[in-house]
């Protein structure tokens, strides 16, 4: 509780602090399997072995190693108030991967192999803004500008407020969904549980259902609709730093 109240405190976002607080649980009960000590009496030796055992046994991709490694590190220095030497972790080698990016006829049949018009609307609003996940279904009625073509994402990855674009195709299908719609309320609503939120889950699964209905061989995710947006854009001629600033990205190497 005291590990979660200090990240609270610190602002994480809620994913992060779920994430972290995971992430300690589980070097904790890895503690106490091998070593038979709590997590809070780790020692650097105790450290490799585990990172080892993330890397070697695990499989562990890059991010969730930097993962644990941030959770760790936390706990210890603001909790513990002690210091757990990880250095033998500085300049990890990165996982060196494309993403997958889908042209727009294959964006075109994903997204008509959804019958539903709400869920048809919220992957196409995905790859026509760029916009992630967790921001679509977090979007409320007084976020969309129908006269500018505009989002207003609040509270992004880092906690920044953004503008970013859709286009007009979706104007007439975003009215029809914000009708009778206070400006407060979401833009997308569980019909299980009305004026509630779809769920990030929800979300990825009309994706995934859709992907494989339509017949795209890709590997595909709901994030690579954002690196579609992108990938398109900067086909168009968009200037690269125009596209971060719809993306939200504080560096242009992640562009």
């Amino acid at each position: 509780i005291e590990f979660q109240n200090s990240l609270k405190l610190k602002r994480y976002s809620k994913k992060t602090i779920k994430s972290y607080s995971l992430t300690l649980a589980v070097i904790n009960r890895w503690m106490l399997e091998n070593y038979d000590l709590p997590v809070s009496n780790m020692t650097e030796k105790h450290a490799v072995q585990y990172f080892l055992y993330m890397t070697e046994h695990r499989k562990a991709s890059y991010s969730s190693v930097r993962i644990n490694r941030f959770a760790l590190q936390y706990y210890y220095t603001h909790i513990l108030e002690r210091t757990l030497n990880l250095d033998f972790m500085k300049n990890m080698k990165k996982d060196k991967h494309l993403p997958t990016v889908l042209s727009s006829e294959e964006v075109t049949a994903i997204i008509n192999s959804i019958d539903n018009i709400k869920h048809r609307m919220i992957i196409s609003l995905l790859y026509a803004s760029g916009i992630r996940v967790s921001e679509v279904v977090n979007l409320q009625v007084k976020d969309v500008s129908l006269e500018k073509l505009t989002l207003h994402v609040r509270g992004g990855k880092g906690k920044k407020d953004r503008i970013t674009i859709f286009s007009i195709k979706l104007k007439q299908g975003l009215q029809e969904i914000m009708e009778k719609k206070e400006s407060s309320d979401y833009l997308f609503t569980s019909k299980m549980y009305p004026g509630e939120k779809l769920s990030i889950r929800t979300v990825q699964t009309v994706f995934k259902r859709a992907l494989k209905t339509s017949g795209v061989k890709k590997d595909a995710t709901c994030h690579d609709l954002r690196h579609s947006f992108a990938t398109a854009l900067l086909e168009s001629g968009v200037d690269i730093r125009y596209i971060q600033s719809l993306l939200g990205h504080a560096n242009l190497k992640t562009t």
